[in-house]
């Protein structure tokens, strides 16, 4: 074997090199120890600690690269889309049965809340569509001759007609109760709307015939809805009287008459605000 230190020939067996006397079993022992390598900069771990997220037995964890199937995207509404879509849903219900059977449908409204919103909204559509009727049967006669304001001839009729309509259940209210008859306003408020569907209806037909300049069809057919709305008074009274009837009231004639004669003093004492808004038009041309 050769010495590590002098590189001199020796024996196998030899304990000391003959050559500098150093002792060759512990330089063997030092030489034949393998020296501990230092980690190289640079170079990562044969074994890495995965970084993976713990996993419960039983637990699949998602592919986090992969698309949510398409039910799993919930898109949530805001509550007053809700309640408007219901409240269309439920008007729309209400039209169908009123164009079915509009007197047997005003006997079986009440004064609950969807009865209730779908009558402001009939009361509403008729009381914007009989100004917007004069507005463009208007402008459709006269050629273009005469402009009537907007705000004259259809904002201002519009809170009026609201007003005529409050009054006009309200005197229905009260000669009901002339006849002994126990129902609340609002209840008479929803029979009468419910029979002015008809002429709602009707007006807006109106409407789309001035637009195409059938004046004549559309003159008579505005006409006509303003007379259904007049009967509408007196078939309210019949509908409550057929439901809510009780003996020793006053007799149903009387409280026709005594129906007719307040919604003429209504008419005569808002006529002027009325019709004088947009009629004076008529005149013009």
């Amino acid at each position: 074997m050769n010495c590590p230190k002098c590189q001199g020939a020796n024996d196998a067996d030899a304990k000391f090199c003959i050559h500098c006397g150093a002792k060759l079993d512990l330089v063997t022992e030092d030489s034949a120890r393998p020296e501990e390598s230092e980690p190289v900069q640079g170079v990562e771990n044969s074994n890495p600690v995965e970084s993976e997220p713990a996993q419960t037995e039983g637990q699949t964890i998602p592919e986090t690269n992969e698309p949510l199937p398409p039910h799993s995207v919930q898109v949530q509404s805001s509550p007053f889309v809700e309640k408007t879509k219901e409240i269309a849903k439920n008007y729309w219900t209400f039209l169908t049965k009123v164009f079915q059977s509009p007197y047997r449908t005003s006997q079986e409204v009440t004064d609950d809340s969807p009865d209730l919103i779908n009558g402001l909204i009939t009361v509403i559509l008729f009381s914007l569509f009989m100004p917007l009727f004069v507005y463009f049967y208007t402008r459709s006669v006269s050629g273009g001759w005469v402009a009537p304001t907007f705000l004259d001839t259809v904002v201002i009729p519009f809170f009026i007609f609201l007003i005529v309509i409050a009054l006009v259940v309200a005197i229905i209210f009260a000669v009901v109760r002339l006849m002994k008859i126990n129902i609340d306003y609002l209840a008479v408020f929803t029979r009468f709307a419910a029979l002015i569907v008809l002429p709602t209806a009707i007006v807006l037909l109106a409407i789309v015939l001035s637009l195409i300049n059938a004046n004549a069809l559309s003159f008579i057919l505005g006409g006509f809805a303003l007379f259904i709305t007049f009967l509408a008074s007196f078939a309210s009274i019949f509908s409550i009287k057929e439901t809510h009837y009780q003996e020793g009231g006053l007799d149903l004639i009387y409280v026709v008459l005594i129906n007719y004669l307040a919604i003429l003093v209504i008419f005569l004492l808002l006529g002027d605000a009325l019709l004088g808004s947009f009629l004076s038009y008529f005149y013009i041309w």
